[in-house]
C-alpha cells in the first residue's frame, strides 16, 4: 500500500509541477507557438516583412536618400 501511496503522490507532484511551468511560462510559450506556426506555414513567406517596408519607401519618394 505505500508504494501505491508513493506513486500517487509522485504523479500528482509531476501533475502540479507541469500545470504552474505552463503558467509560469505561459507568454513565451504563446510566442514559441505563433513563431513555429509562421515558420511550419508553406503559405508564409518571411520576406514579406521585408518586402512591405521597401514598397512604403519607395511609395515615400525613397525618403532614405538625402536631396
Amino acid at each position: 500500500m505505500g508504494a501505491l501511496k508513493s506513486t500517487i503522490i509522485v504523479v500528482a507532484g509531476l501533475a502540479l509541477a507541469w500545470l504552474t511551468a505552463q503558467i509560469a511560462f505561459k507568454p513565451f510559450l504563446d510566442k514559441g507557438k505563433d513563431a513555429m506556426g509562421k515558420s511550419l506555414d508553406p503559405r508564409h513567406d518571411p520576406d514579406d516583412q521585408f518586402h512591405d517596408v521597401d514598397s512604403s519607401d519607395k511609395e515615400e519618394g525613397g525618403s532614405s536618400s538625402p536631396k
